[in-house]
């Protein structure tokens, strides 16, 4: 298939200093959309960005490619206070693809800022993707997996509403990486 054109859309810069990983985290995806938690209080105006390509680990940069997308999301004006849960739809890229098709070996990473010099958030591996080694994706030396990053056979995946959504930012975040908590 043919190459989609270039964006051409510019993303706001990101508001305040930057958050420590884990601050926004996904807890649910199809090939339509995705669930985002807010582990602590984020500042209005916050740009992030969900992308599909990627990561490499051995020059510590996102691949581009034809296949995968990257889609800003902009935390509202008056911000999110922590537990916050926001849908966002994944089809709303400039080309109308999706973020991510959830193909094998595949993964998800959440970025505060630009995907070009954005800080790494949250990331997740499905369907045999191994993180730790690169297989499908790498993980970046600012995510720890079981802490900001999740690995799961899943090829779409929900955070199971009986799994901890509430207490401290850490144990939100250490349930929310646990692969028991998914269904």
């Amino acid at each position: 298939p043919p190459s989609p054109p270039p964006s051409t859309t510019s993303s706001p810069p990101s508001s305040g200093p930057a958050s420590p990983a884990g601050d926004l985290v996904l807890i649910g995806w199809t090939d339509a959309e995705a669930l985002l938690l807010a582990t602590r209080d984020l500042p209005g105006g916050r740009l992030y960005t969900i992308t599909d390509q990627d990561y490499l680990m051995d020059t510590g940069v996102h691949a581009s490619s034809t296949w995968e997308r990257d889609l800003p999301f902009t935390v509202p004006a008056g911000g999110m206070p922590a537990g916050t849960v926001t849908l966002i739809d994944l089809r709303a890229t400039p080309s109308d693809k999706p973020v991510f098709a959830g193909q094998y070996k595949d993964a998800l990473y959440v970025l505060e800022g630009r995907l070009d010099s954005g800080r790494h958030s949250f990331a997740v591996g499905v369907v045999d993707a191994d993180l730790e080694t690169g297989y499908g994706g790498g993980l970046p030396p600012t995510l720890e997996m079981g802490v900001t990053a999740l690995e799961t056979p899943l090829r779409w995946a929900e955070y199971s509403p009986t799994a901890p959504h509430a207490g401290t930012r850490e144990a939100i975040l250490r349930a929310v990486c646990d692969p028991a908590n998914w269904e």
